[in-house]
């Protein structure tokens, strides 16, 4: 093993480009090394998109329940979300969500609607501990004999993932494109931005989230603190309670549970072999 004086090390500490390098490593520990798998993150998130792909002919489902509160408990939606690996890279997804009211008032709309997504792995290094996935999602209404359920909802979107040891950074930025139904024919843009952060140093994984949007010109920020249980590899648990910030303070508040299983479909043979894309699951 080769010894370097502390000379040498002040000399070389006093490259800015060497010191940028090591910041990553320095404030949050080992880095990826070539050859070295990423540690198991987790499967889903309460505000941001991942943007890890299934494996091929691997299928997950998760059990979200959320309830709503504001000044009072408004809302609770049950939702079923099913993820399908066609290849390491490409996936197909739906999310059927189940929502009603709890007040007396209502909430005057018809809830969310059924979403069907679509996501590649375009870099997928696990050298670097790097994904980044384009993504599609098309939100169709429940009801569309409503007189006050949306129109079409398009969300093309871009979701990074990077492993900084065993810390991991998300962000998903994402354009929603709405066509309303009736007498308004115009288009409607909701840009997003969202960003996590996971600690993975064991079992417990805590997690947060900060989101940006924006709807009907209004700006709101969502701040999503959680802790998911890794119980095995196939098996997560997440609690989290994502908060919307107002002037006064909290202004809404969706208490969220999320179990999340994965099956596969075929054995290792069937499968072709291939190992984790990115740091995903087994």
């Amino acid at each position: 093993m080769t010894r370097v004086s502390s000379r040498e090390m002040m000399r070389r500490m006093r490259s800015p480009a060497l010191l940028v390098s090591m910041l990553p490593v320095l404030l949050l520990g080992a880095p990826v090394h070539a050859g070295e798998a990423p540690p198991q993150d987790v499967q889903e998130l309460f505000l941001t998109e991942t943007a890890d792909p299934q494996e091929r002919f691997e299928l997950q489902a998760t059990l979200g329940i959320q309830g709503g509160w504001r000044d009072t408990w408004e809302s609770m939606e049950l939702s079923l979300i099913a993820e399908l690996g066609l290849t390491d890279r490409l996936q197909v997804g739906a999310r059927v969500p189940v929502q009603w009211s709890l007040g007396a008032e209502g909430r005057g709309d018809s809830g969310p609607g059924l979403e069907l997504g679509l996501l590649y792995a375009l870099v997928s290094r696990e050298d670097l501990g790097l994904v980044v996935s384009p993504q599609l999602e098309l939100e169709l209404p429940l009801s569309l004999s409503r007189a006050n359920a949306p129109g079409l909802e398009l969300t093309p979107s871009v979701s990074v993932a990077q492993w900084l040891g065993a810390v991991r950074l998300h962000l998903n930025l994402a354009l929603g494109v709405q066509v309303p139904e009736g007498e308004q024919r115009e288009l409607e843009l909701e840009p997003a931005v969202n960003v996590a952060v996971t600690v993975t140093r064991g079992p417990l994984v805590p997690l947060l989230e900060l989101g940006l949007s924006w709807e009907e010109d209004e700006a709101r920020v969502w701040l999503a603190p959680g802790l998911v249980w890794r119980a095995a590899s196939w098996f997560q648990l997440g609690v989290g309670v994502p908060a919307r910030l107002g002037p006064g303070g909290v202004a809404e508040v969706r208490p969220t549970l999320l179990l999340t299983g994965e099956l596969a479909l075929a054995g290792e043979k069937e499968r072709g072999g291939s190992g984790e894309d990115g740091g995903s699951a087994p």
